[in-house]
């Protein structure tokens, strides 16, 4: 967690704008950060983003909490017995909305159990409260993600 919000103040000091971050260079180098971190080589991450789109600093920083959390969760927990390991990332700009969805091909989880006792999806949940954010996480045929984020608010 502390990686992601230390990869947004490296990309700040990169760009002459301190206010906004471009949020594909920063999920870009927050997957890398992590799967190096976890040094699972078999994983393959595919990233599709169809935007260059900057965002405020302070939702780039909830964005990037939550893809730590799924990335996070999907190195540590996903992937036991998988072969081909893939975690599929995609951001996309829809008119007026930042649509984010994560998706691994893992053991996938049962979320009556899930729900009570991770303190990831809390995190996320409330984060999603917090970016005023459409939220779905399903456990099914692994894990997937989606975050859909208004862009004017």
């Amino acid at each position: 967690r502390v990686g992601s919000i230390n990869e947004v103040h490296a990309l700040l000091y990169q760009e002459n704008d301190v206010t906004a971050v471009n949020i594909h260079n920063y999920i870009s180098a927050l997957s890398d950060q992590i799967k190096e971190i976890y040094d699972k080589k078999d994983v393959v991450i595919n990233f599709d983003c169809s935007t260059s789109l900057t965002i405020d600093t302070a939702r780039s920083v909830h964005y990037g909490l939550m893809v730590n959390e799924f990335l996070t969760n999907s190195f540590k927990y996903a992937f036991e017995g998988i072969n081909n390991p893939i975690i599929d990332i995609h951001l996309k700009k829809m008119e007026d909305n930042l649509e984010l969805s994560m998706k691994d091909n893992g053991i996938g989880f049962n979320k009556n159990e899930i729900a009570s006792s991770s303190y990831g999806t809390r995190i996320m949940e409330l984060l999603a409260k917090k970016l005023k954010a459409s939220y779905s996480l399903s456990g099914i045929d692994g894990t997937i993600l989606n975050l859909q984020l208004r862009l004017n608010q």
